[in-house]
């Protein structure tokens, strides 16, 4: 029940930056928000393979990515994708191994 309160808010919150203008634009379109799991598995308190959800940007979006569970990507490599896309240009950031998310273009 906690799980799907959290979600109903968070597409309370993501129906609201969709609404409100800027500029010539909806606020979504400008802003990027995430919302992620702490846990993979919490059963096992498992931190690999993270439950992450990603609103607005130009990222494309209303898609599924599934990475090989046994050999994921680095959660950083979509850090890095981020600061890319705020116009922050890094190179790498902690553990990341690539500048962008496979699958995950904008």
């Amino acid at each position: 029940m906690i799980e799907r309160d959290l979600l109903a808010e968070w597409g309370r919150f993501l129906g609201g930056l969709k609404e409100a203008r800027e500029g010539d634009g909806r606020l979504l379109d400008r802003t990027m928000a995430l919302m992620g799991a702490a846990l993979g598995n919490a059963s096992s308190h498992d931190a690999a393979n993270l439950r992450i959800l990603v609103a607005g940007g130009r990222f494309r979006h209303g898609s599924h990515l599934a990475h090989d569970p046994k050999n994921p990507p680095p959660l950083c490599n979509l850090w890095v994708q981020m600061l890319h896309e705020l116009g922050v240009e890094v190179p790498r950031f902690a553990s990341s191994t690539s500048e962008t998310l496979a699958g995950f273009a904008t």
